[in-house]
């Protein structure tokens, strides 16, 4: 009998412990655990229905909020309209008395972005679309093949000539003349000076912007292109050096050259990679015969930190343009390219512009990732659905030691294999997933409707912590409902993807690759059917709770 009454006592130990242990779970009310914490994890309320099938929204408590997403993961450019119909809930008679929409807001430039500051923004963009275009045409053309880096061998490196000189040809030299190639192709010629000398860079200054380069500049320039540019977008994005042949070093001097000029400031771009400097000097349209990342000199519109987040951009365009493009003999398309090159500014550690891009997505959701035209909109979506999958793939680990203290966990193994590969565009994602692009779509406009929510931590469903670098003192990574502040220091409100108030027989558009967001509030249980166009297209619903 005594044995009997102990075991009792120890059952009733352990169900008050488990009671206290339940206690202490998130209740309505109650502070969620965080994502990112080791918490149990909350599961996100939410559902991915097909065209047609009915929808059923819970207000029990009254106080719910949700989010249908309209979304298309479709690889050919089109565009499709849907409805969205109120019917009655499940064991209701009739609809929902009363459905109360959420705010609606959508707009043409972010408000907060000065007229000059988004024309800038736009300018950059009409640039990358130039450029990927001559860089197809230069890798469909076949008007620089390996064969041609291998023939440009030197006599020496650039590292053995002297502190301020670069090997050209046979000779060291200080001073020397380049082609700068402006936006409708016209050729200005000028004439730089070697400023500094790196591991791996060097930086050349056009002469007539001696005055307007300091030398504390240029020296801070070489020490992040060694030691954080150059290693974390080789660590990511894979070696660009195979068989003894480095695809991204046309001169085969040993380094890559960064040219600062106010020639560059006055064509409106902040830098840029002009593939057409690595035709031969008896091409037409041939400029330098260099391997050249051009750059601005810094001004109050153009910050160092501004300029490092171009370098890993135009970096990483040079590291696709020498390995899929001269190595695997194949062109990028333009959305995955660019989405890559803004992950390459973020994951560098230099990513603050990308704050930008985000935001102008967020506030204008109806956009597409493949089919927008490469507007700002696009770039970030393109941008968020990479960084989505990196991180779902495990993202890298970064160390405080250096920039190049990274330990993979996935995210680079993921990247490279959309990089060392003939595969372009959707068939390059899919094959570094190992499954369809299209199954992760859904997954990650949930997320970013749900990160940095309380209403639940799924890592499914959400970006991981922002990472505070100390190597660069900016943040890596990316939260959608938040505050942040921008590169020109503007503190932006962040509330997740852009939405337009609900009502019965709601018309939307979708275009491929893209959504269309509902938000919709209420009184009693609902249901909702969405009625596409095109009953053939493949259109999904996604229903969030978000509060």
């Amino acid at each position: 009998m005594k044995r009997s009454n102990e075991w009792w006592r120890i059952g009733l130990f352990m169900f008050a412990v488990l009671a206290i242990s339940m206690a202490g779970c998130s209740s309505e009310g109650d502070e969620e655990s965080d994502g990112d914490s080791d918490g149990d994890v909350v599961p996100a309320d939410v559902k991915d229905y097909a065209a047609g099938e009915t929808m059923d929204l819970s207000f029990a408590e009254g106080s719910e909020e949700y989010r249908v997403v309209a979304y298309w993961a479709a690889e050919e450019e089109s565009t499709t309209g849907y409805t969205l119909s109120t019917t009655a809930a499940e064991g209701a008679d009739e609809p929902a008395a009363r459905l109360r929409g959420g705010s609606k807001f959508a707009q043409q430039k972010p408000a907060y972005l000065s007229d000059a500051r988004y024309r800038r923004m736009l300018r950059r963009l009409d640039w990358d679309r130039k450029l990927r275009a001559d860089e197809k045409r230069i890798i469909e053309e076949g008007l620089v093949t390996a064969e041609d880096l291998r023939l440009a061998k030197r006599p020496k490196l650039s590292s053995e000539c002297g502190e301020n000189e670069l090997a050209r040809g046979a000779d060291c030299l200080s001073e020397f003349d380049l082609k700068f190639m402006d936006f409708e192709g016209g050729l200005t010629d000028l004439t730089v000076a070697v400023r500094g000398k790196g591991e791996h860079v060097s930086v050349v200054v056009d002469t007539e912007d001696t005055d307007s380069v300091s030398q504390e500049d240029v020296d801070a320039i070489v020490e992040n292109y060694d030691n954080v540019i150059y290693p974390r977008d080789h660590f990511l994005y894979g070696a660009s050096v195979f068989e003894d042949l480095d695809y991204t070093d046309r001169d085969q001097d040993g380094l890559h050259m960064i040219v600062l000029s106010h020639l560059v400031n006055d064509s409106g771009a902040v830098g840029l990679f002009n593939p057409a400097d690595f035709l031969g000097q008896n091409q037409s349209g041939a400029t330098n015969t260099s391997d050249i990342l051009w750059v601005v000199v810094p001004d109050a519109e153009n910050s160092l930190d501004s300029v490092y987040g171009t370098v890993a951009h135009e970096y990483f365009h040079m590291i696709m343009f020498g390995v899929k493009g001269l190595k695997f003999s194949k062109s990028e398309t333009l959305y995955l390219n660019e989405s890559l090159a803004h992950l390459a500014e973020d994951a560098s550690g230099f990513g603050i512009d990308n704050i930008d891009v985000v935001a102008a997505y967020l506030g204008n959701t109806e956009y597409s990732w493949a089919f927008s035209g490469d507007d700002v909109e696009a770039r970030g979506i393109g941008f968020l659905f990479m960084r989505y999958l990196f991180e779902q793939q495990g993202a890298v680990e970064y160390g405080e030691s250096s920039g190049s203290d990274l330990t993979d966990k996935g995210g680079a193994e993921f990247l490279q294999l959309m990089i060392a590969t003939d595969k372009v565009g959707f068939e390059a994602v899919t094959g570094a997933l190992g499954e369809d692009w299209s199954a992760q779509f859904g997954n990650f406009l949930a997320a970013v409707s749900l990160d940095d929510l309380e209403i639940a931590n799924d890592p499914k469903y959400r970006y991981g912590a922002l990472y505070d670098d100390p190597i660069t003192g900016q943040q890596i990574g990316v939260c959608t409902n938040c505050t942040r502040a921008n590169g020109a220091g503007d503190s932006l409100e962040l509330a997740g993807l852009a939405y337009e108030d609900y009502s019965d027989g709601y018309e939307g558009l979708v275009t491929a690759t893209g959504a269309s967001v509902v938000g919709v509030t209420g009184d009693a249980d609902t249901a909702i059917v969405g009625t596409p166009e095109d009953e053939t297209a493949g259109l999904r619903f996604l229903v969030v709770r978000v509060k």
